[in-house]
């Protein structure tokens, strides 16, 4: 992994030019409090606070620094791993691969149920929401609009108009009943899709958690486009975009100014974006050579 991890340092600019980079920070968790009406979270984020620390000390019931690094961790790791509905037993595996830190289930269901019910009550809310109004769209062929998404049926595809303005499709859907994976007598409306994975077409089952990941990092890519599209403009050449991160290529002669100007065209959201009130922020770099 080091070696792999170390070819990125082999990628430079042209001659006369430098790299310079934005990264959004904590994309996902800070649309996805926002987009739920978790305003408080919102807050803390907008102000600049530490959202890991500040589920970290929830779950732990005593007031935690940054000198808890492993308690900081678990609470990055719900921070951004909780939105959109995953389990304690994934929650488990995803932590040990993702942190390399071994959690036994008492405090794996904890960090959970504290995410959904006490640190982020809103956005479970949200979740089911966006299945419901799927559900009425497949079920009963109407649109029908949940926090600002908008779902209908459409020549063969389910649409999810996003409050960007652009659609996300869901081809295929079938209506369908299902037992709860908690209760095989608790039986629910629910609905199939296809998708092309690994180069074959697959039934997908929708849950809100999945739609509501959709709905997330669509609008996370649309606010990198719409960054994209300014640094174009302001001579600041996109070569390069990584996840959340939009590489760009100016001249050195003003690499100093860089960072500043390319945070400033990052944090400028849209419209839509700051309709939703997403506190969005980005961290920059300039250097001679890709880094991470």
């Amino acid at each position: 992994e080091s070696v792999l991890s170390s070819l990125r340092y082999a990628l430079i600019p042209d001659p006369g030019r430098v790299f310079a980079a934005g990264d959004f920070a904590q994309i996902e968790a800070r649309i996805v409090l926002a987009l739920a009406g978790q305003w408080d979270k919102v807050e803390l984020l907008a102000k600049g606070e530490d959202p890991y620390l500040s589920l970290a000390s929830r779950v732990y019931h005593r007031p935690l620094t940054k000198a808890d690094k492993k308690e900081r961790q678990v609470g990055k790791s719900g921070v951004l791993g909780l939105g959109f509905g995953m389990g304690w037993v994934r929650f488990q595996g995803w932590v040990q691969k993702s942190s390399a830190i071994t959690l036994d289930e008492e405090l794996c269901r904890s960090v959970v149920d504290t995410y959904r019910k006490e640190w982020a009550p809103e956005v479970p809310k949200l979740w089911y929401a966006l299945m419901d109004a799927a559900n009425r769209a497949v079920w009963d062929r109407r649109a029908t609009e949940a926090y600002g998404v908008r779902y209908e049926v459409e020549d063969g595809f389910l649409t999810a108009r996003l409050p960007s303005g652009r659609k996300l499709y869901y081809w295929n859907p079938i209506p369908v009943k299902e037992a709860m994976p908690w209760n095989p007598d608790d039986i629910r409306q629910g609905f199939t899709y296809q998708a092309m994975k690994s180069g074959q077409w697959r039934t997908i089952k929708a849950f809100g958690g999945l739609l509501c990941e959709n709905v997330v990092q669509a609008l996370a890519r649309d606010l990198m486009v719409h960054s994209m599209f300014i640094c174009e403009q302001e001579e600041l050449p996109v070569v390069l975009t990584v996840h959340d991160e939009v590489v760009t290529e100016p001249g050195w002669y003003n690499w100093r100014d860089t960072p500043a100007a390319l945070e400033e065209i990052m944090s400028d959201s849209p419209p839509w974006a700051k309709g939703l009130n997403i506190p969005v922020k980005a961290e920059t770099w300039v250097g001679s050579r890709y880094r991470k």
